[in-house]
């Protein structure tokens, strides 16, 4: 029977079980209109000249950390703060 060995990472010893979550360096950004068109008939005018503006948003900006089998974890933050955002990316949605 061939030997079996487990190399350990910095944060894990050889005894410890693998992470059930790893989340490393993730960044979401978004493009939003910098500013609104105040009719229709404007929005139509930009669309066809493709005179929208846009500007970038970043929902999350390099996030890393590492959840251990039973763990309680609990993410907090004011609105619009990337909370949902950071789940759809866990999650694969």
């Amino acid at each position: 029977m061939p030997w079996q060995t487990k190399t350990a990472t910095p944060h894990q010893t050889p005894n410890e079980p693998s992470p059930a979550i790893v989340v490393s360096h993730v960044t979401m950004q978004f493009k939003r209109a910098k500013d609104e068109a105040t009719s229709l008939k404007e929005l139509l005018v930009r669309t066809l000249r493709r005179q929208h503006r846009y500007e970038i948003f970043l929902a999350l900006d390099d996030i890393s950390f590492t959840i251990q089998p039973g763990e309680v974890v609990g993410i907090i933050g004011t609105n619009g703060s990337g909370k949902s955002t950071l789940l759809k990316i866990i999650s694969g949605a």
